[in-house]
């Protein structure tokens, strides 16, 4: 039974993340945890084919629930092999054209071949 006076937390410690709906094991939580805490600058604009990417919904929580609330990223690997970080309210999807038209801010190439070891984005 869960106390009436809880509230899920929407900030803090990172304590699960979903990519795809699929759940990350704490080496790939570490990575996700690492790369939300880093500064970005402006970022880049994108516009691909939907299909000819690999970014992937991520859905974080924090503190010590298990629920994953916060959905306000896309993260993954473009064409040309940058893996990126999207925020949520910067990422746009045309259906008539198939069109993502998003901003982009590249992570380090040391934690998206973690993130490819993953699985997450096959």
């Amino acid at each position: 039974m869960v106390d009436r006076e809880y509230s899920i937390p929407i900030s803090g410690k990172l304590s699960c993340a979903y990519v795809a709906n699929h759940a990350c094991d704490e080496k790939t939580l570490q990575v996700i945890s690492d790369i939300l805490q880093q500064s970005y600058d402006v970022g880049f604009e994108v516009q691909v084919q939907s299909r000819s990417n690999y970014l992937r919904g991520l859905t974080v929580g924090y503190g010590d629930c298990p629920v994953a609330t916060d959905n306000g990223y896309f993260l993954g690997r473009l064409e040309d092999g940058r893996w990126v970080l999207i925020n949520r309210q910067n990422y746009e999807y045309n259906r008539e054209t198939d069109m993502i038209r998003a901003i982009c801010h590249e992570i380090p190439k040391e934690q998206g071949s973690k993130l490819q070891a993953s699985g997450l984005f096959d």
